[in-house]
């Protein structure tokens, strides 16, 4: 048997993946009712509200997950682009940087974006 958490999880998760991003938004906030602690919320609904150009709101999702998983450079990637969207470059190209520090050598490969992000952010400081 799932917990309420993570049936609200599934919900907003098949929300999203359907393009449905304000019902999603609305189940991770009902899974975080449930359960303070449901970190994953946290993250996905940051995400969502990031496609809704929701940046402050995503940004403190985004330092919430951060508190509980201060090495997840998915998280750490998305914060900076809402720090940027903000208009806090600076802070935004440390947590890039700090995003590649986290990242395995075969997280890497796979996420190329970390690094065309923070060669543009290098750029615009020129």
């Amino acid at each position: 048997m799932i917990s309420k958490a993570d049936y609200w999880l599934q919900k907003g998760l098949a929300r999203r993946d359907c393009g449905r991003v304000g019902r999603a938004v609305y189940n991770f906030t009902e899974a975080i009712k449930v359960d303070r602690r449901c970190w994953m919320a946290y993250l996905l609904r940051a995400v969502c509200l990031l496609r809704q150009k929701h940046y402050s709101r995503a940004k403190t999702d985004l330092e919430t997950f951060l508190q509980a998983h201060p090495t997840n450079f998915v998280a750490l990637y998305n914060l900076a682009l809402a720090l940027c969207a903000l208009g806090d470059n600076d802070a935004g190209l440390q947590r890039l940087n700090r995003a590649v520090e986290c990242c395995t050598q075969s997280e890497r490969s796979k996420h190329p974006y970390l690094f065309q992000a923070r060669a543009m952010l290098l750029r615009r400081k020129v």
